[in-house]
């Protein structure tokens, strides 16, 4: 609880990047949310269906925050200073962590799209646009929820939706 007498209350499978790293929350992380909501339900799964293991239950909270996170950016082709980031390299998982971190994404030509296996299966290019615009990374480009009703899923009428 702050001094406000407000309580924050999240989901670690839901929680933005951002929120993982502990900086302060805002509407950016609740419309990440909803972007994964979007996600399972175009899969039919849950994105991070591991974490009801038990080992992963098992594990301090700080140790699953840091898995939760490692486990998002795998989800994304990340490039920074125009440089692919292989996140399954320790080097490079600390160096974008680090810039999430810091909020310095500007500082270095950060960029984020969700992968080709992340959205495979995902057949209208206005879902997946509204998707990387729920899911990007940096908070400051997050969609908020008037950009998302605003957005072409929304405003274009598809028979398949």
């Amino acid at each position: 609880m702050d001094k406000a007498g407000n309580t924050r209350l999240s989901t670690i499978y839901y929680c933005s990047p951002d929120a993982l790293l502990q900086k302060k929350t805002d509407q950016a992380d609740d419309m990440w949310s909803v972007g994964i909501i979007m996600l399972e339900l175009y899969k039919r799964t849950q994105t991070f269906f591991y974490l009801n293991s038990s080992y992963f239950k098992s594990l301090p909270l700080n140790e699953r925050k840091a898995q939760q996170l490692k486990d998002v950016l795998l989800q994304y082709e990340i490039t920074v200073n125009n440089q692919i980031m292989d996140i399954n390299n320790y080097y490079h998982f600390n160096f974008v962590e680090q810039i999430i971190q810091r909020n310095v994404y500007d500082n270095y030509n950060f960029k984020s799209r969700l992968n080709a296996v992340c959205i495979a299966n995902i057949d209208d290019p206005q879902a997946i646009e509204l998707l990387n615009n729920l899911l990007e990374i940096n908070p400051k480009k997050r969609f908020t929820a008037e950009q998302a009703l605003k957005s072409n899923y929304f405003l274009s009428s598809s028979v398949n939706r």
